[in-house]
């Protein structure tokens, strides 16, 4: 039995992908594609001006400035462990690869030894609205894992997750 609600720690985004999934496929295929290590990922930065031609973004930068976006790789057989960021209160991901066993776990503590926890099944080309201050962890298996992430101006002193998840469910985005 779960005891953890989903829409406490994400939310799946109505609209897809529209230009965002291809131009990280190429990205990840490109063997001369420049990755940089960042606390316990490689990176690839995202070119600001291209985030923007994304529809949900242009509109969600209106109301909350994006800061930046990456593609995050995981090497196969790689634990991330639980934890909650220290900077982003809120941000958005999209899993780019499905060809690999992963799991992404939001948990709340039963006791000194146990775990309650939640899997977010990723869809293909589909936005989710991250709760970057819920307990998580993504644990990857045999092949590299690759996530898109989104992260807003607003750190988590001053832009939380429910801010973000009622005005896009106003907005009808989710």
């Amino acid at each position: 039995m779960s005891r953890i609600n989903p829409p406490n720690c994400y939310s799946e985004i109505k609209q897809k992908s529209v230009v965002i999934s291809d131009y990280c496929k190429n990205i990840i295929e490109n063997k001369n594609s420049l990755w940089y290590p960042y606390i316990g990922w490689d990176v690839s930065l995202f070119p600001q001006d291209f985030l923007l031609k994304e529809p949900v973004f242009e509109k969600l930068n209106q109301k909350f400035s994006i800061k930046r976006a990456a593609i995050l790789r995981s090497d196969p057989y790689q634990n991330y462990e639980w934890h909650t960021d220290q900077y982003r209160g809120v941000c958005i991901n999209m899993l780019l690869s499905f060809d690999h066993v992963s799991h992404c776990l939001f948990g709340v503590r039963k006791n000194a030894t146990n775990v309650y926890f939640h899997e977010l099944k990723y869809k293909p080309d589909t936005f989710y609205l991250f709760n970057n201050q819920f307990p998580h962890t993504i644990i990857n298996f045999d092949n590299p894992r690759y996530l898109f992430s989104l992260e807003f101006v607003a750190n988590a002193d001053s832009l939380l997750y429910p801010e973000v998840y009622k005005w896009m469910k106003l907005e009808n985005l989710i």
